[in-house]
Formats: C-alpha cells, sequence, structure tokens
C-alpha cells in the first residue's frame, strides 16, 4: 500500500481518557496531535487546519515552539529597533513558561490560556514555592506580544489572552 503524500489533517479521534485529537500531517510526514476538549472544538480545528492548507499557507507555524522561532527570528532582525540575542532567548524562556511548546497554535483559546496561567502561578519553582508576581506577569506580557504578532499575521483570529 502506497502512503498519501503532502499535508492533510486527520480526526477528530475520541480519546478514551477524554476529548478528541486532531492530527496534522505535513508534507514531510511530521505529525502534529492536539487535543481538544469537546468535539466542537475538534471539528473547528480541524476546520482551520483544512482552510489554512488550502490556502498554501507553508509558513503557518503549527506549534507554540515554531512561532515563537519565527516571532524572535522577526524580532531581532526585521523589527525597526531589534532586540539582542540574549534578550530574545530570555523572551523564549518567559514565553514556553506559559504556553507548551508542543501545543498547537490554533487550540489557544482564553479558556485554555486561563487554565494554563493559573497553572503558572501555582506551580512550584526549584525552591519549592510559586513564582513571584513579577515572572508571571512578565510571562504573560511577553506571551501576550508573541500571540498579538500572530493575530496580525492572520494565523489567529484573535489574542486569548487579551482578557487574562
Amino acid at each position: 500500500m502506497q502512503r498519501r503524500r503532502g499535508s492533510r489533517v486527520l480526526g477528530p479521534y475520541k480519546e478514551p481518557r477524554g476529548g478528541w485529537r486532531v492530527v496534522l500531517v505535513e508534507a514531510d510526514g511530521k505529525r502534529t496531535a492536539t487535543t481538544c476538549e469537546s468535539e466542537a472544538d475538534a471539528l473547528r480545528v480541524k476546520r482551520e487546519a483544512e482552510d489554512g492548507l488550502a490556502q498554501g499557507d507553508v509558513d503557518v507555524p503549527s506549534t507554540v515552539e515554531e512561532a515563537v522561532t519565527m516571532y524572535l527570528g522577526w524580532a531581532t532582525t526585521v523589527k525597526k529597533k531589534p532586540i539582542r540575542p540574549s534578550s530574545a532567548e530570555t523572551r523564549r524562556g518567559q514565553i514556553l513558561a506559559l504556553l507548551p511548546e508542543r501545543l498547537a497554535l490554533a487550540t489557544l483559546t482564553a479558556r485554555r490560556c486561563q487554565a494554563l496561567y493559573d497553572e503558572l502561578r501555582e506551580r512550584p519553582t526549584r525552591f519549592g514555592r510559586p513564582p513571584s508576581a513579577a515572572y508571571h506577569q512578565q510571562a504573560l506580557q511577553e506571551s501576550r506580544r508573541l500571540l498579538a504578532w500572530c493575530t496580525s499575521k492572520g494565523w489567529l483570529r484573535h489574542n486569548p489572552l487579551v482578557g487574562i
């Protein structure tokens, strides 16, 4: 049996522990799975991914990690007042403290982002205490900047971190 070629979206599949899974398969065979809370969310994610494929959005990032890499590449080179590479690495750490790198960009909703922020605020640091207010607020601010940039590029319809 010959394998299919090209980018495609598979699913949604019902997960045994709850939730629904949608899989984006890129032309090179790389697979990115996204888990959604409801079937309706999974169908929305699938529809948005298929719309992106139909429009030929080759450079659209599928995960937070890819979006962060593209954003920091822009911020260090193209931006009117570029940032230093050391600052870019600091921002990467702040963003990834809030948004998991393997999370699909299309699955970010206000409710999911609120849950991620609440989890960050209570996640113990290496000293066994919750992070300082300055730390989690800075992570939120940098993540908002990233998602605002993604929104300006048309990769997200709106910034789900605006109300948090």
